[in-house]
C-alpha cells in the first residue's frame, strides 16, 4: 500500500513539473508575474501587439516595466512617441519630474496639449522663464493664457505678449473684458495701438489724441497716429506725423504724395525709408521719370541686402548699367545665377547643379501607417506618418514622392520633390519636383492649340502644383486656376457647354487654361514676358505696364509690372519652363 502511495505521489510531482516546464520553459524568469515585460524587447511583436504591449505596460508599476518602457522610448516611431508620454504620466503619479520625456516626446511629435504639458511641469520645478516662453508662443490658446493669469502676470505684460504676436482679437477682449477699470486707464496706449490696427482708426484716434502729449518720444504710437488720420481723411495732418518720424514714416508719405501727383517728391521719401518695398517704390519712379543714375544706386542698394526685390533689383541694375555705359558689376549676375529666367532674359544661358542618382527607398513606416489603419487606430496611423516624415532620409523622401505619385496624388509627389531636390539636386529630385502629369490631356491640349507641352505643365506647376481640386482665394479653380467668368467666356470661344463644376474636371481645365495661354501668346505677339502677365493679372494691366517708360522695351517690361504677385509668377512660370526644357532635353533647352 505504502508503496502505491509513493508511486502516485512520485507520479504527481513529474506531473506537476512536465507542466510547469511547458509553461514556463527553462530560461525564462518571472519578475512580479510580468514575464512580457522582460521577454518583449527579445521577441518584438507586430504593431498592433506592440500597441497592445504598450497598454499594459501602462498598468505596469515594476521596475522591468519602466526599463522596458524606456527601451520603447527610444523608438523614432509612434509607439515610441506614447511610451514617453506614459513615462511622463508614470513619473507625475510618483511626484518625480516629467519633463524629458514630455521634451523627447515633442521631438518627436508636436502637439499643443503636450506643449502646455511640458510648460506645467516645467513651472512646478521652478523652470517659470522656461515655462513663460512656452505660453507665450501658445498664444492665445485658452489654457495659456489661463495658466499666465494665474501665473499673476501684469496686465500691461500680457497685453504687450499679445500685441507683439498680433493677437489682436485677444487683445482687446483682455483689455476691455478682463482687466479692471483702474488697470484699463494705465492701458490707453496700448488699448489705442490695438485698435488702431485692428482697424478701429476712429475710435483708436479718440484714445490718442487724449494721450498724445505724454507719448510723443514714441515713434511707434505717432506712426499708428498718423495712421489713424490717413484713414479717416485727415491726410494733411497724417504726412505732418510722417514728416516729424523720419524714416519711419517715409513710406507712408510716399505714398500720399504719389497719390497727389508729387511724384519726385514721392520718389525722395520712398528711398529715405528702411524698407524694401519703399525703396524699390521710389527707384521706379526715378527709373521712370528717367532719372537713371539716381534710380541705379538705389537698385544696387537693394541687391546687396535679402528681399522680395533682390532679383528684380538686380535685373534692373544690370539694364541700366549697360544703358548708362557702366562697368560690368558681376555681383549682380552672382544674384540672378540661379535664376533660369532672368538669365535667359539677360541673353546668357542657365545652369543647374545635378549630382549623381539616388536610389529612392519606401519608407518603412508607410506600411506600418498601413497596419494602423486597417486596425482603425487613426491616430496612431497620423502620429506615425508624421514622425516618419520628419526623420525621412532622402532616400525615403524621394521613395514618398514616387509612392503619391503612384497614387495620382501629384501635389504630395511634387512636394516631397521638392524636399529632397533642396537636399541633393538628384535626377531623381527634378523629375518628381517637375512632373509630367495629365499627360494624355496635356498633349493632346498642346496639338490643337500649337503651344509647347512644357509651357503648360510649367503654369500648371505654378498654379496649382498640380492640384485638380484646388480654389484660390480669388476663387480661380482647378489645375490652371479658371475664373469662373474666363471659364464661361472660353466655353463660349469654343462652343461648349460650361459649369463651374467642370474646371474641377482635369481635361477640361487643361484645354480651357491652354486655349486662354495660347489667346494670350497672340494678343501679345508671342512676347512670354506679356502672355504670361496676362495670363495671372490681365490684358488690360499688361498694355498699361507696357505703355511706361520701363516697360516699352522687351527688356523692361518685367520690371515695369506693379504687382509684386504677377512679376514674381513670370519669374516661376519661366523658371519652371526652362527647367522642363532642360531636364527633358528638348531643342529648346539645350
Amino acid at each position: 500500500m505504502k508503496k502505491l502511495i509513493w508511486t502516485l505521489v512520485f507520479l504527481l510531482f513529474f506531473l506537476t513539473l512536465f507542466i510547469l516546464v511547458q509553461v514556463f520553459p527553462l530560461g525564462t524568469t518571472l519578475v512580479e508575474e510580468h514575464t512580457e515585460a522582460n521577454t518583449y524587447l527579445q521577441y518584438p511583436a507586430s504593431t498592433i501587439e506592440k500597441l497592445d504591449f504598450l497598454e499594459m505596460l501602462r498598468k505596469d508599476s515594476t521596475e522591468a516595466g519602466e526599463k522596458t518602457l524606456k527601451a520603447l522610448a527610444e523608438e523614432v516611431t509612434a509607439i515610441g512617441y506614447m511610451a514617453n508620454l506614459v513615462l511622463a504620466e508614470k513619473y507625475e503619479e510618483k511626484g518625480e519630474d516629467p519633463v524629458a520625456f514630455y521634451q523627447r516626446a515633442l521631438e518627436l511629435y508636436e502637439t499643443k496639449a503636450i506643449q502646455l504639458k511640458l510648460a506645467e511641469a516645467l513651472h512646478l520645478r521652478g523652470d517659470s522663464q522656461e515655462a513663460m516662453e512656452i505660453y507665450v508662443r501658445l498664444m492665445p490658446d485658452d489654457g495659456a493664457m489661463h495658466t499666465m493669469i494665474q501665473m499673476d502676470i501684469e496686465d500691461s505684460v500680457m497685453v504687450d505678449i499679445l500685441l507683439e504676436g498680433n493677437h489682436l482679437d485677444t487683445a482687446l477682449y483682455y483689455i476691455e473684458e478682463v482687466i479692471s477699470d483702474i488697470s484699463k486707464k494705465d492701458l490707453s496706449k496700448e488699448h489705442a495701438l490695438a485698435l488702431a490696427r485692428y482697424g478701429d482708426y476712429n475710435h483708436a484716434l479718440s484714445l490718442m489724441e487724449e494721450i498724445m502729449e505724454t507719448s510723443l518720444q514714441d515713434s511707434d504710437f505717432r506712426w499708428w497716429y498718423g495712421r489713424s488720420l490717413e484713414a479717416v481723411g485727415r491726410k494733411n495732418e497724417a504726412m505732418e506725423i510722417y514728416k516729424g518720424i523720419g524714416k519711419a514714416g517715409a513710406y507712408r508719405l510716399g505714398i500720399l504724395l504719389e497719390e497727389m501727383g508729387q511724384v519726385e517728391e514721392a520718389a525722395a521719401a520712398f528711398i529715405q525709408s528702411d524698407l524694401p518695398i519703399s525703396r524699390w517704390r521710389g527707384a521706379r519712379i526715378l527709373d521712370n521719370i528717367g532719372k537713371h543714375e539716381e534710380a541705379f544706386k538705389v537698385y544696387v542698394e537693394l541687391t546687396q541686402e535679402e528681399s522680395s526685390y533682390q532679383e528684380d533689383a538686380a535685373y534692373r541694375a544690370y539694364v541700366l548699367q549697360n544703358q548708362l555705359n557702366k562697368p560690368i558689376d558681376h555681383q549682380l549676375l552672382k544674384v540672378l545665377e540661379d535664376s533660369p529666367a532672368w538669365m535667359k532674359s539677360l541673353g546668357k544661358e542657365p545652369s543647374w547643379q545635378m549630382l549623381d542618382d539616388v536610389t529612392p527607398q519606401h519608407p518603412v513606416f508607410l506600411d506600418i501607417v498601413q497596419e494602423y489603419e486597417a486596425a482603425e487606430e487613426y491616430q496612431m496611423a497620423a502620429i506615425e506618418q508624421a514622425i516618419g516624415e520628419k526623420y525621412a532620409t532622402n532616400e525615403e523622401k524621394l521613395g514618398l514622392g514616387y509612392w503619391y505619385q503612384q497614387q495620382r496624388d501629384y501635389f504630395m509627389a511634387v512636394r516631397w520633390g521638392i524636399r529632397a531636390l533642396r537636399e541633393k539636386p538628384s535626377p531623381q529630385a527634378y523629375q518628381l519636383t517637375y512632373q509630367k502629369p495629365f499627360e494624355k490631356e496635356v498633349l493632346a491640349a498642346a496639338e490643337e492649340f500649337q503651344i509647347d507641352p512644357y509651357l503648360i505643365w510649367a503654369v500648371m506647376r505654378e498654379e496649382s502644383h498640380y492640384r485638380p481640386d484646388v480654389f484660390s482665394w480669388a476663387g480661380a479653380q482647378g489645375l490652371m486656376q479658371i475664373m469662373p467668368a474666363t471659364g464661361a467666356d472660353i466655353a463660349s470661344r469654343l462652343k461648349t457647354s460650361y459649369a463651374d463644376k467642370d474646371m474641377l474636371d482635369p481635361e477640361k481645365n487643361i484645354r480651357f487654361g491652354a486655349f486662354y495661354l495660347r489667346s494670350m501668346l497672340d494678343m501679345f505677339s508671342g512676347d512670354l514676358d506679356k502672355a504670361l502677365a496676362a495670363y495671372n493679372g490681365g490684358p488690360g494691366n499688361v498694355r498699361k505696364w507696357s505703355m511706361t517708360s520701363i516697360g516699352a522695351t522687351p527688356e523692361g517690361f518685367p520690371t515695369s509690372i506693379v504687382f509684386m504677385e504677377t512679376r514674381q509668377y513670370i519669374t516661376k512660370v519661366k523658371n519652371s519652363y526652362y527647367t522642363y526644357l532642360w531636364l527633358y532635353h528638348t531643342d529648346e533647352g539645350e
